[in-house]
């Protein structure tokens, strides 16, 4: 969940398009009011959680990572727990599909 935050707070693109999304059906004039209600409540939760605190390279580097381990848990078993779908295989699918979505340079890595 958090890199998926951390990667939507610190890629411009994909925090435009997070606002746009979130803004839809809503009063043009409040869209700056969204944006910075978002992006300081999303930011100060990284902080707290920790990534916030980290060098972007790290944080981008670990995210591959978790990637990375995901992959090679999939090529060995069909879910990642167990013998079938769980709620681990639902919100990791949840996470990417945000990142897939809003985020054109990690998109690719999924």
């Amino acid at each position: 969940y958090f890199y998926e935050v951390y990667l939507r707070v610190n890629d411009s693109e994909a925090l435009e398009e997070a606002i746009r999304i979130s803004s839809i059906g809503r009063p043009a004039y409040e869209k700056p009011m969204v944006k910075g209600f978002i992006l300081a409540e999303l930011k100060t939760q990284l902080f707290f959680q920790g990534l916030g605190r980290m060098k972007a390279e790290n944080v981008e580097e670990e995210f591959i990572r978790h990637l990375d381990r995901i992959e090679q848990v999939l090529s060995q078993s069909e879910w990642l727990v167990g013998n079938s779908q769980t709620i681990a295989d639902i919100a990791v699918v949840a996470q990417l599909g945000e990142v897939i979505r809003t985020s054109k340079k990690f998109s690719k890595e999924i």
